[in-house]
């Protein structure tokens, strides 16, 4: 099997508070290894498994500068190189987004709606 190349998938959110598309943490995926001054102040990613073909979960951990309402949009993007078919109700787990992302593969583009207000501050995975 041929090795994948990781890529740094990126984070952005839209809706009543607008924070403009920047870096996560972490290159993620590769085998064997705002406005108003909102931002992320934690934006982590982390995978389960390097392993080329295997299963693996990835894991966001985010923490808007600033509050985000119900019905407010993240996008996390970059996220290209995955055998995951596109989806538009890809399944989350997630306490304070719905428990569906929209997925593009091709893209690499998952985008969450909040399904409760997320507070400024608040680490949520």
């Amino acid at each position: 099997s041929s090795s994948q190349t990781a890529v740094t998938p990126s984070i952005s959110a839209s809706g009543s508070a607008t924070i403009a598309a920047t870096a996560m943490s972490a290159a993620v995926l590769g085998a064997g290894g705002g406005g108003g001054g909102a931002s992320w102040t934690t934006k982590t990613v982390s995978e389960s498994s390097t392993t080329t073909g295997a299963v693996n979960t990835l894991t966001f951990t985010i923490q808007p500068s600033v509050s985000l309402a119900a019905g407010d949009q993240v996008t996390i993007a970059g996220l290209t190189g995955t055998q995951t078919p596109s989806n538009a109700a890809l399944a989350l787990t997630a306490a304070e987004f719905s428990n569906v992302g929209a997925w593009t593969q091709n893209t690499g583009r998952l985008v969450l709606t909040a399904n409760t207000f997320v507070l400024s501050g608040s680490a949520t995975v």
